[in-house]
C-alpha cells in the first residue's frame, strides 16, 4: 500500500508542513507525488509532470531513432506509425491537465501550452521526424514535419486537448462529469480557473448537440429496426 502526504499551498507560502502520525508509522510531507500516471506537486504548477513527460518522450524518440537505422532499421512508414502510436501518447498523456497555460504566462503560436514545454515537444518531434525521413541534421524542422506528415508541436498539443474535451462532451448523463461539462457558468468563471475552464473557453464545444456515448452495454441487434441476420450460401459459386 502506497501512502503519501502532500499539502497544497500557494507557491509563495512559507508555512511549515506538519507530519502525519499513524499508529504504525510516521508519514513525512512530500513536495510531489504520482497519481494515475500524473505527477502532482504541492503548488499545482505541473513543472514536475512537464519535466517527466519531456524526459519520457526523449527516451522514446531516441529508441525509435535507434530502430530506424539507414542500413538495417525498420521502414519509414513503420517508424512513423511507431512514433505516432507510442511516442506521442507517452509525451502528451493527460496534457489537457498539465499542459494548459496558466494566468499571465506568455504564449506563442497558440493559446494552449507554456512556451518552454511547446519548444521541448518540438525538439522531441524533430528527433522523431529525422528518424522517419532519415534526413540531414541541418534540415529545417518545418520541412521535416511536412514530409513526415506530422503536425507542429503547438497544433499537436491543441489537437490533443481538443480530443480530450470532445470525449468529455460525449459523456452520458450517468457520468459524474456530465453536469460539470454542460454547466453554462463554466465560461463565466473569473477566478481560480481550472484546466477545464480554459478548454471550454478556447474551444467552445456544443455539448448539447454532441452525440452521447452510453455507458451501459447495448445489444447490437436492437439498435436498428432490422435485426442482424447471417446468410451462408449453399455453394462456393453462389
Amino acid at each position: 500500500m502506497k501512502l503519501a502526504l502532500i499539502d497544497f499551498t500557494h507557491r509563495s507560502s512559507s508555512k511549515s508542513r506538519t507530519t502525519l502520525q499513524l499508529p504504525q508509522r510516521q508519514v513525512e510531507p512530500s513536495s510531489s507525488m504520482k497519481y494515475l500516471g500524473v505527477i502532482v506537486d504541492q503548488t499545482l504548477s505541473w513543472k514536475a509532470q512537464q519535466a517527466h513527460a519531456i524526459e519520457k518522450g526523449t527516451k522514446w524518440a531516441l529508441q525509435i531513432k535507434w530502430l530506424s537505422g539507414p542500413s538495417w532499421g525498420i521502414m519509414p512508414k513503420y517508424t512513423r506509425r511507431l512514433y505516432i502510436s507510442v511516442a506521442i501518447p507517452r509525451i502528451l498523456y493527460a496534457a489537457d491537465v498539465w499542459c494548459i497555460t496558466s494566468h499571465g504566462e506568455r504564449t506563442r503560436m497558440s493559446k494552449i501550452g507554456p512556451v518552454k514545454v511547446i519548444d521541448q515537444v518540438a525538439t522531441i518531434q524533430r528527433v522523431g521526424a529525422l528518424a522517419i525521413m532519415g534526413g540531414l541534421r541541418t534540415t529545417a524542422t518545418d520541412t521535416l514535419n511536412t514530409h513526415a506528415h506530422l503536425l507542429p508541436s503547438a497544433p499537436l498539443v491543441r489537437k490533443w486537448c481538443h480530443q480530450a474535451l470532445t470525449r468529455l462532451a460525449s459523456l452520458p448523463k450517468e457520468h459524474p462529469l456530465h453536469k460539470v461539462i454542460n454547466n453554462r457558468r463554466m465560461t463565466k468563471t473569473k477566478r481560480h480557473k481550472k484546466p477545464l475552464h480554459h478548454l471550454i473557453r478556447w474551444f467552445k464545444p456544443d455539448t448539447i448537440s454532441t452525440e452521447k456515448i452510453p455507458s451501459a452495454v447495448r445489444d447490437p441487434s436492437k439498435i436498428g429496426k432490422i435485426p442482424l441476420k447471417i446468410s451462408i450460401a449453399e455453394s462456393r459459386e453462389d
